[in-house]
């Protein structure tokens, strides 16, 4: 019987009771080749290059435009 209530006692501080939380089911990854791991890795390799350009030349056309709308006279 005592063996039973410390069992109880132990489920009841450290169990449900106490709101502890349930662990978070993960997703298995899939094993990938090295020929798709390099595939993945050129892809997004790629992907950063062209936003990298992009922000490059936005940033270059904010510079022209910038440059264009300054006053050419002083104000006094």
């Amino acid at each position: 019987m005592r063996e039973q209530t410390e069992t109880n006692s132990l489920l009841f501080i450290c169990g449900l009771a106490n709101n502890m939380p349930r662990p978070i089911p993960t997703k298995k990854i899939p094993t990938l080749t090295i020929e798709q791991m390099e595939e993945i890795f050129m892809d997004r390799l790629a992907d950063l290059i062209v936003r990298l350009l992009d922000h490059q030349y936005l940033e270059k056309e904010k510079a022209k435009k910038n440059e264009n709308e300054k006053p050419t006279g002083q104000q006094q």
